[in-house]
Parts: structure tokens; sequence; C-alpha cells
């Protein structure tokens, strides 16, 4: 079965040399974060308008964005993704891509929960996205796992 082979043995498969293009699911998700990270920001910036917890709410949402735009990008350098095992097909890396971009979606979506749910120390918002946190790494090592075994068959 050509899927068994080990990467020196695979014809043509080199992980740097991998060229992601843009897709219209990848335009999406993009299109998708960008406007959970902007609502995020004016809600954000509306509520803690004239409080002691702007600055604070600024640099956290700040850090959150910067993680997402981090993961938007990764996706398009599968190269430089640190996964526990070796990307050894291009099938492998294409589903790498596909789940750094919704753990991107992930990010996005739960710091715009933050800010609909409170956005304080202690409330839904937070405890929200310390869930979201805290699973979406498992779930992506699961999803990973399974399709990582489907493409050796």
């Amino acid at each position: 079965m050509k899927n068994d082979l080990q990467p020196s043995e695979q014809a043509g498969f080199d992980l740097k040399k991998i060229k992601v293009h843009h897709t219209l699911e990848s335009t999406l998700i993009e299109v998708f974060c960008t406007l959970a990270l902007l609502t995020a920001w004016v809600l954000m910036y509306r509520r803690f308008q004239g409080t002691e917890f702007l600055v604070r709410n600024i640099i956290r949402t700040g850090v959150l964005t910067f993680a997402v735009v981090l993961l938007l990008v990764s996706a398009y350098l599968p190269r430089y993704l640190n996964w526990s095992f070796p990307l050894v097909s291009i099938g492998m890396a294409r589903i790498a891509c596909k789940i750094v971009r919704y753990m991107a979606v992930a990010v996005a979506l739960a710091t715009l929960l933050f800010f609909i749910f409170g956005g304080l120390k202690g409330s839904v918002g937070g405890y929200a996205l310390l869930a979201v946190i805290l699973v979406v790494p498992e779930i992506t090592r699961q999803v990973f796992t399974y399709y990582s075994k489907r493409q050796k068959r």
C-alpha cells in the first residue's frame, strides 16, 4: 500500500516543499476569525470604556488576537508545525493545516464569548475561555490521531 511507506520511501514527498494555497474554506475561516475578533474588540472597548479594567482587557484581547493570527499564518506553513509525531504524507499535512485553522476559530470564538458573557475575572465568559483553551488541544490531538491512523490504511 502506498500510504504505508515511510517518508524516505514516498516518491516526491518533502514536507519543506509543500505549498498550501488559499481555498474557499480557508478564506471563510479567516473572514470568520476577523469578524469575531473585531466584534470582541468593539464589545471590550464599549464595556470597559472609562474603567480600570480597560488596559487589562486590551492586553488580553491583543494577546488572543496575536494567537489567532499566528495560528492562521502557521496553517500555510506545515513544515513549522510541531506535532508529537512526524507528518509523513501530504494527507497528514493537509489535516494538520485544517486542525490549526479550526484551533484559530476556537480561540477567536472564545475571545468573542469572553466579552459577550462579561469579560471580568470569575465571570461565565472567563470560564468559557478557560474551558475552550483546555479542551481544544485534547480534541485536536484525538482528531489528528484518528485521521493519521486512517491515512496509514
